[in-house]
């Protein structure tokens, strides 16, 4: 007698690829928001510096 393999209706690909997807969206938020926070701490950074060499 031979066992029967359950078989999902949804295949394993296409869950990894919901998973990457998601994966993906977090990253690209978070991108953004590392992107304008390096932004500021560099403007913050140029105008310490620029009063260090020119005090008044």
């Amino acid at each position: 007698m031979q066992m029967v393999k359950a078989c999902k209706l949804t295949p394993q690909k296409s869950t990894r690829q919901r998973r990457s997807q998601l994966i993906n969206k977090f990253n690209k938020a978070r991108s953004r928001t590392h992107i304008s926070l390096e932004m500021a701490r560099g403007a913050l950074k140029g105008v310490s510096i620029f009063f260090k060499e020119n005090p008044s």
